[in-house]
Order: structure tokens, then sequence, then C-alpha cells
């Protein structure tokens, strides 16, 4: 059968008029459904809403214990789970410190595996003689390093930049070791490997021990109850500060004990002024409901101590 140019005409009008009705029915072309497609956002920019989550993580919320609220560090780490997914290898080892999971050390090992020194480091030490020497740094990560074989890695470790490894050497009597392993452990701490961070408090350097004290507390929430006079001499609200974020974003006895400090050996005795007003009030009061079976004695003390004026002001209320 032949068309005609008239008879074509027609048929294209059909056509169109067949499409506009299914479009009205709900279909669509394939390229309108690619055109409305959201765009996944890149590596950079996950890894930036990870960091400017984690440096809102490190501001204060008073508000805390008292009002509870999610668990900040876990979020924070799911944050840094997702740029980890999509390919940044820093990320795995910070959702890994902040959210652990298996999945997050399979993710640390797997870098490890494909090379990355970074994710190697921040590896755990081992708890028993069990080695897997594919992952860079087994012989420092080791407790039992006395084969020939196992020295001669240690030493190759220091080498390439594996601070246990230098700390072990040190240990051995080479004094040079240990002055290449806590620069490298501040590198590393700094970064957040906090295997690192612990290695660094035990090298004698009062400075690095005192940053590596601030880094388990400001990204682990370890030792914030730990922390005295004897780190800060000067700046008793470094002290106070320590202790706040131990209470306000700690959990289990870490919680407890920051808080209970925080009140009673910082704010009753006037070593240090409330951040806000009223925080020794509000923050005593949710610890006596706490701790004692019957509140009614430990909240008529505590007020009774702040009504005579034992509790310093903040300096900027």
């Amino acid at each position: 059968m032949r068309y005609t140019v008239k008879d074509l005409g027609w048929l294209a009008v059909v056509l169109l008029a067949l499409w506009g009705s299914a479009a009205c029915r709900g279909g669509r072309a394939p390229t309108a459904r690619l055109s409305h497609r959201a765009a996944e956002p890149s590596v950079a920019a996950l890894v930036q809403r990870a960091d400017e989550a984690f440096a809102t993580f490190q501001k204060p919320d008073y508000g805390r214990p008292l009002v509870q609220g999610p668990d900040i560090s876990r979020r924070v780490g799911s944050l840094y789970w997702e740029a980890c997914r999509a390919g940044d290898k820093r990320s795995c080892w910070l959702a890994d410190v902040l959210a652990h999971s298996e999945q997050t050390e399979v993710a640390v090992r797997g870098n490890c595996l494909a090379g990355d020194l970074m994710n190697c480091r921040a590896l755990e030490l081992y708890a028993t003689s069990e080695l897997d020497k594919r992952l860079r740094g087994w012989a420092g990560r080791t407790r039992v390093c006395r084969t020939p074989e196992c020295r001669e890695a240690t030493r190759s470790e220091c080498a390439d930049g594996f601070p246990v490894s230098c700390w072990n050497l040190s240990q051995d009597g080479e004094p040079k070791a240990l002055e290449r392993a806590t620069h490298l452990a501040l590198e590393g701490c700094r970064a957040g490997l906090l295997v690192e961070c612990r290695l660094l408090q035990r090298t004698g350097s009062i400075t690095a021990s005192l940053f590596a004290h601030e880094r388990l507390c400001t990204l682990a929430l370890e030792q914030c109850r730990s922390f005295s006079e004897y780190d800060y001499p000067d700046h008793p609200e470094g002290i106070r500060d320590a202790l706040e974020r131990g209470c306000q974003f700690g959990t289990g006895e870490e919680r407890e004990f920051s808080c209970g400090m925080v009140v009673y050996s910082g704010y009753l005795e006037g070593k240090y002024p409330e951040p806000v007003p009223g925080r020794a009030l509000a923050l005593g009061e949710w610890y006596c409901r706490l701790k004692e079976p019957d509140p009614t004695l430990c909240l008529h003390s505590l007020r009774e101590r702040i009504r005579r004026g034992v509790v310093n002001q903040p300096v900027n209320p």
C-alpha cells in the first residue's frame, strides 16, 4: 500500500496525539527521567559535609546530659562512612574511630592491603602473636617480635613511616628512633589515628602527651575525666572544658565520672567559673537524681552550697 504526503501528515498527527495521551496518564519519555535524576554528591562534597559536622561536634552543648540527644559521634561517623564508601581513604579510619563497626574495620584493612600507609598505621596493635604479614607494619604491631626477620622488618617499617615500629626500636636502645616515633605519632594523632595518640602518651614528652590526651577526648571521648591541674596549671578552664565534653557526650562511666568531677571537684570548689550561668545547679541537680536513690539530701546540700556563693560565676556571662 502506498501512502501519500497527506496520509503521512495525518499519521504524524495521530502518533503525537497518542504520545500526549500516554504522558497525561503518567507515561514519560526516557529522556525526561534522565533529566530529573538528582546528581550524586562528589567525594569532596561528602568529605566536606563530614568535616563540617565534626567541627560542630566539637562545640559544647550545655543542654546535655540533662536532655538526652542523639549519639552525635555515631552520626558524624556515619557521614565519614559515606565518604569512605565513595572512595576517600582518610574518611575510613575516621569512620572507624567515631562509629566503629565490622564494616569500618574491614574498610581500613582493605585500604591497608591496597597499600595505603595511613590506613595501615590506623590498625590496632595485635593482642596476640598471630600476625598477618600482608598488612604493612605487622612487625611493629606485634607484641612478640624476637626473630631476626621481625627485627629487620621493624627497622624497615620505621624508615617507611610507622611510629610504633620506631618506638619499639627506641626501646631496644636506639635513641634517634624515639625522636622519629614522636614526630610521626604527632602527625598521625593530628590526623585522627587513635593508636598513635595513645603511643604519644608513652614518649615522655609532656607537650606531646597533653596534645594526645586532648585528641583522645575530642575524637573518641576517652580520658576526658582524667584531666587535672597537672595538665593545665595556669588554665583551669581547660580542665573544665574536657570534663564538660566527657559529661555532655560521653557514655557510661566516662559520662558519670566527668559530670561528678566537674560539679563537685570543680564548680562547687570554686576552681573554675561556670561556662554559662546556672550550670553548676542544673548539672548538680541532674547528678543528684542520677546517683541517689533518695536525692532530697543531695539536692538540699547542693543548693545550700550554691546559696553561700561558692560557685564562681561566668567571666563573660
